[in-house]
């Protein structure tokens, strides 16, 4: 039996994952969705027939034992000189097909399932706290009162950052080229659908928000999450295959005045691998409060983080089910792709 995947042209998790099923004699079929209609094709029919393409080689569903959900994209091919109505309607279409393919694997053994790696940060946190982690204070609103008697509440120690990834990227020509800073006066642009199609990719980085800070028209325009500010001595990246947890201390605040924008998103001005990575064994307490939110969250896999306090308080931020995990195996020697490896190559030699 088989695994297949679905990813994108550059992920060198994949590349490794795939490398060592091969040496372990485990077949499989990558499917790379950001340009799917130029190196793949897929077809189902009523006869319960699902068949797979990818760069020539074949794979049929009832070949297919496990699913690696690795990337999942609706990039449209530009090529053929599609209008901005004609590519929304072609990634609305792909998305439904993409919903019904996966409709014919339920039975498989997937990581992550395709159903739970949509669930959003907000759906996270409640979650994550109903497993018994402390959490931020949370509001996710596009209300000026309710951001305003939050900012309040909280005394005014608050960030704001997206509900999503964060990403400001020109879909329409699917090109990501170099980042650039998001300021909160170009939030209500963006919300308006008034970028233009050759802008930049930006990040929309966690910011510290005051009371006179707050901007009613960009509020309105879009929705974000804001938070009571926690204070952290360290931050926390868990990457979790399974059972099996692999905690790493990232040192970001070292040498940082923790009021200074880095401190609050390291992104900013930090290359994190210059920061000290450290592997660490945490609390089973802790341990069994991580494996609840990955069973109540339905993944296999996740990256999940979190950061500690002054105090050696654990705080639960998010937990990204296609999170990367390659520069902490490099600095740390966990063995996490091989965990990955051998969950798909388990995985595999299930039959239907």
């Amino acid at each position: 039996m088989a695994v297949l995947v679905f990813s994108s042209t550059y992920d060198p998790s994949t590349d490794d994952v795939l490398a060592r099923l091969t040496h372990k004699g485990v077949p499989w079929l990558r499917l790379n969705m950001n340009d799917f209609a130029a190196t793949g094709s897929c077809s189902l029919d009523t006869s319960n027939r699902l068949t797979f393409c990818s760069y020539g080689d074949v794979l049929e569903a009832e070949e297919v034992s496990a699913i690696w959900f690795r990337r999942y994209s609706r990039d449209v091919d530009m090529s053929h000189g599609l209008n901005p109505a004609e590519t929304f309607f072609v990634r609305r279409e792909l998305d439904h097909f993409w919903r019904s393919v996966f409709a014919r694997l339920e039975s498989r053994t997937w990581i992550n399932p395709h159903t739970a790696t949509s669930l959003t940060k907000p759906e996270q946190i409640r979650i994550a706290r109903a497993a018994g982690f402390r959490v931020p204070n949370t509001i996710v609103s596009n209300s000026p009162a309710h951001v305003r008697e939050f900012l309040e509440l909280n005394n005014d120690q608050c960030i704001v950052k997206p509900i999503s990834h964060g990403f400001v990227i020109d879909y329409l020509r699917c090109q990501i080229g170099p980042k650039a800073a998001l300021t909160n006066a170009e939030l209500t642009n963006v919300a308006s659908h008034d970028v233009k199609t050759n802008i930049e990719p930006k990040i929309c980085f966690t910011e510290l928000i005051k009371s006179e800070e707050v901007n009613d028209a960009s509020i309105i325009a879009c929705p974000a999450i804001y938070q009571e500010r926690i204070y952290k001595s360290a931050e926390l990246r868990i990457t979790i295959v399974g059972s099996q947890i692999f905690p790493v201390v990232i040192h970001t605040q070292t040498g940082l005045d923790p009021d200074s924008a880095t401190a609050v998103d390291w992104r900013r001005n930090i290359t994190i691998t210059d920061r000290a990575h450290e592997a660490v064994k945490l609390p089973d307490n802790i341990n069994e409060k991580l494996l609840s939110v990955m069973n109540d969250l339905g993944l296999v896999f996740a990256c999940i983080d979190a950061i500690v306090t002054p105090e050696g308080e654990y705080v639960f931020l998010e937990a990204n089910p296609c999170g990367q995990w390659g520069w902490v195996e490099h600095l740390t020697k966990l063995p996490i792709t091989d965990a990955v490896t051998s969950f798909l190559a388990k995985a595999s030699l299930k039959q239907l």
